[in-house]
């Protein structure tokens, strides 16, 4: 669950706005088909296909890991993600959906965990960049969007 405390765009204090806008996100969700989870969920493990992809020359104990859906799905993606193995932890993961809506071209995302909890490794930085449109119209978007101030909350 996301208690959105401070919002700040481009300097500016939008609170309200961002915490109407994580409740109304989080109505959405309720429709559990349309709701988008990570592969690496146990859940979530049994849809995918999963193969490690290289190992980083420079630190041998990280390995880049991808995965594809058995059978691409409205909410399902594919892309991959940098492991650390001794650590058992995710520095990094980049993915696009699997099936786009009618119109879009793309979208990308790229996640970094970087930000330390009590209870481990979370979100730090989140880059989403998507492209679509009809006929003359097109739109090709960028967003970036910094996580930090994580506090648990019984």
């Amino acid at each position: 669950k996301v208690i959105v405390l401070s919002y700040l765009e481009d300097g500016e204090d939008k609170t309200g706005e961002g915490q109407k806008t994580a409740k109304e996100a989080a109505d959405k969700r309720r429709d559990p088909k349309k709701l988008l989870r990570m592969p690496t969920l146990g859940s979530e493990q049994p849809r995918y296909v999963f193969d490690q992809a290289e190992t980083d020359p420079a630190h041998p104990d990280r390995v880049r890991i991808t995965f594809t859906p058995k059978v691409p799905a409205d909410n399902t993606v594919e892309g991959s993600g940098w492991v650390d193995t001794k650590t058992d932890t995710v520095i990094s993961a980049g993915f696009k959906l699997s099936v786009t809506p009618m119109f879009v071209e793309f979208v990308h995302f790229t996640v970094e965990f970087g930000a330390n909890t009590a209870l481990g490794q979370a979100v730090s930085t989140v880059n989403v960049e998507g492209k679509g449109g009809f006929l003359f119209f097109r739109r090709h978007f960028r967003g970036v969007a910094n996580v930090s101030g994580y506090r648990i909350i019984p």
